[in-house]
């Protein structure tokens, strides 16, 4: 096994990866809830674990530190999003139906939302 030693002459460089990776993070809400609004979610979800996958294999390979943030990032992108999609693609036949009755007239309750 072989190391590359980034974290013992340099404290930050954990900091800097970890920033790198939830960078990524917010970059992939804009990214793939983009992606959803345009081609819908389970393309997105698809994406997001494409993408997750590759890159998270990637990042076991990287010989360097940047190469290594590069690849955190991309697996930043997909990291919240692929769960996120899967609660909304769960959720929306739910959701659909309960305001369905909400704003029915025979609900005397939930009629005037």
């Amino acid at each position: 096994m072989w190391q590359l030693e980034w974290v013992c002459d340099n404290a930050a460089l954990p900091s800097i990866a970890q920033a790198i990776f939830f960078g990524g993070a917010i970059a992939g809400g804009f990214v793939f809830g983009w992606i959803a609004d345009r081609w819908g979610r389970v393309p997105a979800l698809v994406g997001t674990n494409l993408v997750g996958f590759a890159a998270g294999v990637a990042t076991a390979t990287s010989t360097s530190f940047w190469l290594f943030c590069v690849y955190r990032f991309l697996v930043g992108l997909a990291f919240d999003n692929c769960f996120t999609m899967m609660y909304i693609l769960g959720e929306e036949p739910f959701a659909k139906t309960a305001i369905k009755a909400a704003k029915s007239p025979q609900n005397p309750d939930f009629g005037a939302i």
